[in-house]
């Protein structure tokens, strides 16, 4: 699992600092950059909200900008949800999922508050066959 914590441990006020700071990143052009930039969906979401669950296609490659996010699996014997990993700023969720356009094995739940940014992946699909070396990186 790719964690991806900021270089300096300043929690970022914006997206473009965030990029500046995240690793995926970069092998990329300021150019390709800003077009991933301009495709930046940032969201707010509420403590409990499920981003996506185990089996759903990716639609995003998806970036905790702040808050923390549950990576969790169904437990074979009971009802409820093991958290496998948890994720804080800086962190991709399962980018390797987004990448090979495979469903998610997981499911990502809101533990607090959470501000998320998500990138189409199309454009990332887009970035993929520019860059070997994204793919790579994100997988």
């Amino acid at each position: 699992m790719m964690r991806s914590h900021n270089k300096n441990q300043n929690i970022p006020s914006e997206p473009e600092e965030m990029f500046s700071a995240l690793r995926l990143f970069d092998g990329v052009s300021k150019r390709e950059k800003r077009v991933l930039l301009s495709s930046v969906k940032k969201t707010m979401f509420a403590p409990g909200v499920i981003l996506f669950k185990k089996n759903d296609k990716p639609k995003n490659l998806w970036i905790v900008f702040d808050g923390i996010i549950h990576l969790r699996s169904p437990h074979p014997e009971k009802k409820e949800n093991i958290t496998v990993m948890s994720m804080i700023t800086g962190d991709f969720l399962l980018p390797a999922a987004v990448v090979t356009r495979q469903p998610y094995l997981l499911e990502a739940y809101c533990a607090s508050a959470a501000t998320m940014l998500q990138i189409d992946a199309n454009i990332i699909d887009v970035l993929c066959s520019l860059h070997s070396s994204f793919a790579a990186e994100a997988q």
